[in-house]
């Protein structure tokens, strides 16, 4: 049994599932080019995936989608400059990112994170800029990894070191407003799942700017403090989010449970309307929020939306790509 699940309610969730709306694309998980990958795409399938939108670690795009049939739409990473770098940096940032779509690459992914402290240089450093534009015109959108959890300040950052949670999110409205033809997707609702209204602001100022519903326990966690106004949320912005597991393969350990337990969790947090213990450990989710420990709390969306966000909405910005390079 993976080592992040409660060993108490496993039998509870991992039944059969049964075949949800439609068929789902994981907008959002990591592979390595291993065995775990064959894994996941086994039991993914189980839970009605048909896609999955995979950030490379191992791989290049044209391994990862000839191995699997297409399966897979493969995300590179962008690179970031150092803080002296020349501009000739641009010129091979751009012809590495050409030679990523040409081999299958949909989309780029950056992150603006203190994970590793305070960055040196920023996301929104000119000659990344410039970068994105180049990719805006190849036809691939990106990813941005916002900040984290922000309960983590300051129980694990000190804001005196790192600066506080709203300095990450800044570049990224830079970039928004810097590159309007570049699609950008906030990667675990934008960093803030615990301000909706935050989002909405957002979504409402910038027309190339969505959000995806990755990372099981952080969705699960803030999603489930306010059910209704969860719900409103989604519903508000349902041509405008996409589901997504945020699974990394290589972390499975090689077990079964690791997969089913994060798409389980997911669907019954889309799907359903009652509350259940999470199998997820989960040591955020405290009293007073939750004093009986880690819970999913069910939004019940209606199918329409369900079918947006498992499917339509990532199909819809994945063609707009392909369109573009033809």
């Amino acid at each position: 049994m993976h080592t992040s699940l409660i060993a108490e309610y496993r039998d509870r969730y991992l039944l059969t599932p049964e075949p949800p709306v439609c068929g789902i694309i994981d907008f959002h998980m990591h592979v390595n080019n291993g065995a775990e990958d064959d894994i996941y795409v086994r039991i993914a399938g189980e839970y009605g995936v048909v896609g999955a939108c995979a950030m490379l670690h191992q791989a290049t795009p044209m391994q990862i989608r000839g191995k699997y049939s297409g399966f897979f739409y493969p995300i590179a990473w962008l690179r970031m400059p150092s803080a002296t770098e020349s501009r000739e940096w641009i010129a091979t940032e751009v012809k590495r990112i050409t030679r990523a779509a040409e081999q299958g690459a949909v989309a780029l992914k950056l992150r603006s994170t203190c994970k590793e402290g305070r960055p040196s240089v920023w996301i929104d450093h000119p000659y990344i800029l410039e970068v994105l534009a180049e990719a805006a015109r190849l036809g691939l959108f990106i990813y941005i990894h916002i900040a984290e959890p922000s309960c983590w300040w300051p129980q694990r950052f000190d804001p005196a070191v790192v600066g506080a949670k709203i300095e990450y999110l800044y570049p990224v409205e830079t970039i928004l407003k810097c590159c309007p033809e570049l699609q950008v997707v906030g990667a675990h609702l934008g960093g803030y799942p615990e301000e909706l209204e935050r989002l909405d602001s957002m979504l409402g100022i910038y027309s190339n700017y969505s959000l995806d519903l990755s990372a099981t326990k952080w969705m699960v966690r803030e999603l489930g403090r306010d059910v209704a106004k969860s719900r409103n949320f989604i519903e508000r912005n349902q041509e405008r989010l996409y589901f997504g597991s945020d699974l990394v393969s290589f972390l499975s350990e090689g077990q079964e449970d690791y997969f089913r337990s994060r798409l389980a969790v997911l669907r019954h947090l889309f799907e359903q309307e009652s509350v259940i213990p999470s199998m997820i450990i989960d040591p955020d989710a405290l009293a007073p929020d939750y004093p009986a420990g880690p819970e999913v709390r069910g939004l019940g969306l209606d199918e329409k939306i369900l079918c947006k966000i498992y499917r339509d909405n990532a199909l819809r910005i994945l063609g707009r790509g392909v369109s573009a390079r033809r």
